[in-house]
């Protein structure tokens, strides 16, 4: 891509994100769950109240059995991860907040967690979009080389492997989850690790529940995660960092589960976890115009279409703009299709003018 281009799509993205960033100005009220687990005020989009810093329990709906993961800052969580002897680079995806499903102190677990979010807004469509952000955590420092999970003094726990995210109903029947796997060799199943692997569930895999993706994970990376679930089929399709993983539709983890009610985190004993941050459990629309299958049309998708007009037509997206918001959003914060492509018209403008300077 040549200077004059990348200057090109540089201001249209930025004129675009404002679009995004006005249809997102007031709290959210749509069927589902929404959150990135930050303090109450104008950047926190979780209804109907912020996060606090501290253990998960009860704030938000959410709840669960065992110990429990924690809200923390993202200095808290540098700290932390500091401490571990791990990478305190990017410890929070977007915002100042996110949520270390990691241990809940530095004492030797006896339990791991299961937690789960119930919603107070019901999903009702059979179509649901359930997507978040995940990082993977490896051993702390001090892992026992003997294979014993003796306590490392850390937070962030000794072994791997074992912790996942996913969806499932009121009589939390599982429908679709994603894991950090590992591939362990010797008597050390906590720090010899061969392979990471990133895997779903899947009732094709029976009793085993997982199948490998054919994705590795590393440490210190950020990885989107998205399910398009449909009840109807009881099958998912799942996208990693924007990019579908399988070929054909995945089986749902059971094939019993009928909503998408709980959103839940789940990690075993001692375990090294995960941060997770940015999640959203949606309706999914059906309304041309929404190239990113987000559920909502809007200048993100317009984003998309930039870099590839053969997603869909513009057309589509200016028809639809805003469908997929709830109805008060449509109507006092996303602005008209018009506006949004004045604002983008004035992009061009710029981009023009900028032309014509060089020339001269």
């Amino acid at each position: 891509m040549s200077l004059r281009q990348r200057f090109s799509f540089v201001v249209l993205a930025s004129l675009a994100t404002l679009v995004v960033a006005a249809g997102s100005a007031v709290a959210q009220i749509p069927a589902g769950f929404i959150t990135g687990f930050e303090a109450s005020g104008p950047t926190e989009v979780t209804y109907p109240t912020g996060y606090t810093t501290g253990s998960l329990l009860f704030q938000d709906g959410w709840t669960g059995s065992g110990n429990f993961p924690r809200v923390q800052t993202a200095e808290e969580i540098s700290a932390e991860l500091t401490a571990a002897g791990l990478n305190p680079a990017n410890p929070v995806r977007s915002g100042n907040q996110a949520l270390i499903a990691t241990k809940a102190d530095t004492n030797v677990e006896t339990t791991g967690y299961f937690v789960e979010n119930i919603f107070t807004t019901g999903i009702t469509s059979s179509k649901v979009i359930v997507d978040y952000w995940a990082r993977p955590l490896t051993s702390g420092l001090g892992a026992d080389p003997a294979g014993t999970p003796a306590g490392n003094g850390k937070t962030i726990g000794e072994r791997q492997g074992n912790t996942f995210v996913g969806i499932m109903d009121e009589a939390r029947v599982r429908a679709a989850a994603v894991r950090f796997g590992v591939d362990t060799v010797g008597a050390d199943p906590y720090t010899n690790v061969v392979e990471r692997h990133i895997d779903f569930a899947s009732a094709s895999a029976g009793t085993a529940v997982w199948v490998k993706s054919g994705l590795l994970w590393e440490a210190d990376q950020w990885y989107n995660f998205k399910f398009d679930l449909d009840y109807d089929t009881k099958k998912y399709d799942l996208y990693v960092n924007g990019d579908k993983v399988n070929a054909e539709p995945i089986r749902f983890y059971t094939e019993t589960s009928v909503a998408a009610t709980r959103f839940f985190v789940s990690k075993g004993t001692n375990q090294a976890g995960q941060i997770i941050d940015d999640v959203s459990v949606t309706e999914k629309t059906t309304a041309p115009g929404d190239f990113n299958l987000d559920g909502v049309v809007d200048g993100a998708d317009f984003l998309v279409w930039q870099q590839d007009t053969g997603v869909g037509s513009l057309l589509d997206w200016k028809n639809n703009f805003g469908a997929g918001a709830s109805a008060s959003i449509a109507a006092a914060a996303v602005p008209e299709p018009a506006s949004a492509l004045l604002a983008l018209g004035m992009g061009a403008c710029l981009v023009r003018a900028a032309r014509r300077t060089r020339a001269a």
